[in-house]
């Protein structure tokens, strides 16, 4: 299956929702929406696009992996199926950890696996990349173990970030901006959103419009009080 065909099976299966109008968890609006978690809740999917970043991991970086290593929540399946395709194309044992969500937006990995990092060469794998920030966040705690992350491979990059950004020789994705041009994904400010002065309903069922109307109403009713 070509990354066409790959990209029309997402959209049926709405896992790639466009024409739309959602809240990101950058709190950013939009009209397209990757939907990760429909992503991963189909394991044939998952499965094909991990495949399809194991192969991109190792025509790059070849042999030189030790280590997968996967932010949660979203991220763990796909990594632990990256995981398994490169110990397939490698022929050598690939080592699976998750970087667990901590306090202050700041990420874990248990001291049983953390212990083990230490000069491994580790691909870190997200499910999708729009600021970067929790990625990198991931990606530090890694380094602070003495990992050395040789890659970042995601299943969607859609933003403006890039391998310097992350400061690592190169990023992988199975839909980068330039794919998903096609839909014209856009991206605006709460304040600056057309969609919103347009009066068009925001998507309540995915991303965090619920919680974005919840806090709108919270303050309306607080200025009505006051």
């Amino acid at each position: 299956m070509n990354k066409k065909e790959t990209m029309e099976l997402l959209v049926e299966d709405g896992v790639i929702i466009a024409n739309t109008h959602v809240v990101l968890k950058s709190k950013d609006h939009s009209n397209f929406y990757f939907d990760k978690d429909m992503a991963s809740s189909r394991s044939f999917h998952l499965f094909q696009l991990a495949e399809i970043l194991a192969q991109q991991i190792v025509q790059k970086v070849n042999n030189g992996v030790d280590v997968v290593a996967s932010p949660a929540y979203g991220a763990i399946s796909l990594g632990a199926l990256v995981a398994y395709w490169l110990e397939r194309f490698l022929d050598k044992p690939i080592l699976f950890v998750a970087a667990e969500k901590a306090e202050s937006s700041a990420f874990r990995i248990r001291p049983r696996l953390a212990v083990k990092l230490s000069g491994k060469r580790v691909v870190v794998v997200e499910d999708v990349t729009t600021t970067g920030g929790s990625t990198k966040r991931a990606m530090d705690e890694v380094v602070n173990h003495g990992g050395i992350v040789v890659c970042l491979a995601v299943l969607c990059n859609r933003g403006n970030v890039d391998a310097e950004f992350f400061g690592v020789p190169w990023l992988f994705s199975v839909f980068s901006k330039e794919d998903l041009e096609i839909f014209s994904p856009q991206r605006w400010a709460a304040s600056e959103c057309p969609l919103c002065r347009g009066g068009t309903a925001i998507n309540t069922e995915v991303g965090h419009g619920k919680e974005f109307l919840a806090s709108e109403n919270n303050l309306t009713n607080n200025k009505n009080q006051g």
